[in-house]
């Protein structure tokens, strides 16, 4: 009896061991170890910037798109010295003048009052008085009176300009005794001074603006001499008894 249970569990342990071989070769053949997958490690970390890769344009984008866009080109800058002309001599130089052309004086006089010069203008007047043998005193008598600019400048001098109003101009030239004309070497006789008037835009005493008026507005005063003869003479003379 013993020797049949033995001979049982022997032959129930070789069908156990050839049902494992059976199956470790089916096993086998389902599924390769070759294509056996390790699974994929997880991370919740994000990647940094640097390992992100940067988009790079391509030449021919980059082309087309500095084509189309329009070329800006910087306007004009605004400049204020060039927002107001500089005053300039007028098309209109219709200006009604009165003056004498001659002026008489002792011979031995080194000094000679222009007057009167009469003006009228609805426009600014430069009155330019120049002389190459005679110096000028307008205004205040015997005193050098201030430059004052785009108004009066050149007292004392030979090269006279006044500018204003037609009226003030009149007043510049006529005031006290008149316009004085002098020499500090000779007498004045047998010289001559040159006036010109000129309307213009706005008050400016700019030398340039003196050969831009009408010849028709130019005076010429010659200085003469009284015909006087200095000869001494003798003669009786009878004295009242």
């Amino acid at each position: 009896m013993q020797g049949k249970v033995s001979r049982t569990w022997a032959a129930a342990f070789a069908f156990t061991l050839s049902a494992l071989f059976v199956a470790q070769s089916l096993a086998s053949d389902v599924i390769p170890p070759s294509d056996v997958v390790a699974p994929a490690e997880t991370s919740s970390a994000s990647p940094s910037p640097s390992e992100i890769p940067t988009p790079t344009p391509s030449p021919s984008a980059s082309a087309s798109a500095t084509s189309s866009a329009p070329a800006l080109t910087p306007g004009p800058t605004p400049s204020a010295s060039s927002s107001k002309l500089p005053a300039y001599a007028l098309d209109d130089q219709n200006i009604s003048i009165h003056v004498t052309s001659s002026v008489k004086v002792d011979p031995r006089a080194k000094s000679a009052f222009i007057t009167p010069v009469n003006l009228n203008s609805d426009a600014t007047l430069l009155a330019c008085i120049s002389s190459p043998e005679l110096r000028f005193d307008a205004g205040a008598a015997n005193s050098v009176d201030p430059n004052e600019l785009n108004a009066f400048i050149g007292d004392f001098s030979s090269d006279l300009r006044i500018a204003g109003t037609s009226a003030a101009v009149m007043q510049a030239i006529n005031s006290l005794n008149g316009l004085k004309a002098f020499s500090s070497s000779a007498t004045v006789s047998n010289k001559y001074l040159l006036l010109r008037f000129v309307a213009i835009s706005e008050p400016s005493t700019n030398e340039k603006l003196c050969g831009q008026g009408s010849p028709s507005n130019n005076r010429i005063i010659n200085i003469n001499s009284f015909d006087l003869g200095l000869d001494m003479k003798k003669g009786d003379v009878r004295l009242a008894k």
